[in-house]
């Protein structure tokens, strides 16, 4: 069973009583979005606005990678920035590294003369996170979604390979029905990533939204990989690489 762990260390007298950060507002110039960041350590160092978008300078003070964030521009514009999937093999924002995003402002806070910028939650390398809560498991929930489709599609792979079948069609079909496995099926997989089913916490017989988003995420990024396999000289090495690549992802998970 993975940790459900949500915050960092220093928390965890606080966690045993339910008590949740409810975030540090940072002073900006006139000109600039106000922040309010519900982390304790990933420092927003600089916020600028433009007439399109925000750039924010982010830095990572915890002792571990941070491997996801989520922040919200306004009321209704969410990003997540999910890391843990990249196929390098160094991923994610270390410890005391800083990095410059720019996010496009939504039509509707085009004209908006204040915006309000959010850092809502963080997730670790080992699994922990800070921030705000249900952000975080919505973080974890499509992280679940895609992992089960990597692990279907890994499957397919090895029964492939082993084979020696060059049919690369076949193998698209195959993982393509995989990949669309019924609901029911699929929240088996996902009780057996996740015994306790937090992360579907709105019911024990559907799949939640960012679950759902993980999956289409998923299955988009396998169909595309194959598709894009399928048009090179030599697909049996880049299948290998593959199956290698999605092996050493899911160590990370």
């Amino acid at each position: 069973m993975r940790s459900r762990m949500l915050f960092v260390t220093p928390c965890i007298g606080l966690l045993a009583f339910g008590v949740f950060f409810s975030g540090i507002e940072s002073p900006t110039p006139d000109n600039a979005p106000s922040i309010v960041n519900k982390t304790r350590s990933f420092e927003v160092l600089g916020v600028q606005r433009g007439p399109q978008e925000v750039k924010l300078t982010l830095k990572n003070n915890y002792p571990k990678t941070v491997t996801a964030f989520q922040i919200s521009i306004g009321d209704n514009f969410t990003i997540t920035e999910e890391l843990i999937f990249a196929e390098l093999s160094d991923i994610g924002i270390r410890p005391q590294e800083m990095v410059v995003k720019t996010y496009p402002l939504p039509l509707s806070l085009l004209q908006n003369p204040s915006v309000n910028v959010i850092i809502k939650a963080i997730v670790l390398d080992d699994g922990t996170g800070d921030g705000d809560v249900l952000a975080f498991e919505d973080i974890k929930a499509a992280r679940v979604g895609e992992e089960i489709q990597i692990r279907r599609t890994l499957k397919k792979l090895h029964e492939f390979i082993n084979s020696g079948e060059s049919n690369v069609t076949r193998l698209r079909n195959e993982v393509s029905a995989s990949l669309n496995a019924s609901d029911s099926h699929t929240l088996k997989e996902v009780l057996e990533i996740e015994p306790a089913g937090v992360i579907n916490r709105h019911s024990n017989s559907r799949l939640s939204d960012n679950l759902k988003r993980g999956l289409e995420n998923g299955r988009q990024n396998a169909l595309r990989k194959i598709s894009e396999i399928e048009n090179l000289g030599h697909p049996a090495e880049e299948f290998v690489k593959l199956k290698n690549t999605y092996k050493r992802i899911l160590t990370r998970l």
